[in-house]
């Protein structure tokens, strides 16, 4: 019933009649459904097949499209915080994605939160990038771990009405071993882009240079290996899904900033001046995105 109202709904926006929404596929329904057939060379037979739905939903889409859309096209920075966060009443709101360091201060008496530290740094970097006068688009919820086909969304949304840009997701890693000193001595930083080359590799490489330059004395880990970049490639939801071939002004790259397995890390990772580094190096990568497509003939 309810996939038929929504049908319904789009047939009503695509072919500007008014029938009503009630999930019933009666006669009148039926003949709106064999006109969109014939109009965009279907099988005419009434029937809300896959390939009817999908043309349905194909021009639905377009349509609302350009009801809202950029007038003249900008350039953004969707900023994603990784998992969970703190709510009002300091419940992390994420299952896993935390570690606890006994002897250490960190978020709440040893206990580290990812989601929470990915926030701090994802809303100072937006309040830096407002005041350079880039736009900030915000893709995660304030504590909520936002599902990640949810969040790539929100980004697809935005670039379909003519903004481009690149997403910044935040994130620290972890590993999972019984040695106490492995998982201690386990650091660093890596930046992650989808599969193959693109824009999100040269995002990654100025991205990867800006850190390091702001924070030289830590440990850098890069995959060159296997395509001569420093990025670590993988087939992460949130990049998978916005860095496509449809936006060719886009970019899309994830770091992992520190593992929180780590007691050195977590301790390296909460120090406000290395905050402060972090949010900078985001900020610079910024600017050399935003120069670089503005340049950029399409």
């Amino acid at each position: 019933m309810k996939l038929k109202k929504k049908y319904q709904s789009y047939l009503n926006t695509v072919l500007n009649v008014s029938m009503v929404v009630d999930g019933i596929i009666g006669p009148k329904t039926e003949t709106y459904i064999c006109a969109f057939q014939y109009k965009y060379g279907l099988p005419v037979n009434g029937l809300l097949t896959s390939d009817t739905r999908a043309a349905i939903r194909h021009e639905h889409r377009k349509i609302i499209s350009k009801m809202i859309r950029v007038t003249n096209p900008k350039f953004a920075v969707f900023v994603d915080a990784g998992h969970g966060g703190l709510d009002d009443e300091g419940i992390y709101r994420t299952t896993g994605k935390r570690a606890f360091h006994e002897g250490l201060q960190l978020h709440q008496a040893g206990h580290y939160y990812e989601g929470h530290e990915n926030r701090i740094i994802a809303e100072r970097f937006i309040q830096q990038l407002t005041s350079a006068g880039i736009n900030a688009i915000r893709v995660y919820h304030p504590y909520f771990d936002t599902p990640l086909s949810r969040r790539a969304s929100n980004v697809k949304y935005w670039l379909n009405r003519g903004y481009y840009g690149y997403l910044h997701s935040f994130h620290s890693n972890a590993i999972e071993s019984e040695d106490f000193a492995k998982l201690r001595n386990t650091i660093g930083f890596q930046v992650y882009t989808t599969k193959g080359q693109t824009l999100s590799d040269t995002i990654a490489s100025w991205h990867y240079e800006n850190t390091k330059i702001r924070l030289p004395n830590w440990k850098y880990l890069k995959q060159s290996y296997i395509d001569g970049d420093v990025d670590y490639e993988a087939n992460f939801k949130i990049l998978t899904d916005t860095d496509t071939q449809r936006f060719e002004k886009f970019g899309a790259i994830l770091e992992e900033f520190g593992f929180h397995s780590s007691s050195r890390d977590c301790k390296f990772i909460v120090q406000e001046e290395t905050r402060a580094a972090r949010v900078d190096a985001a900020l610079a990568t910024a600017v050399q995105v935003m120069y670089h497509l503005e340049n950029k003939a399409v």
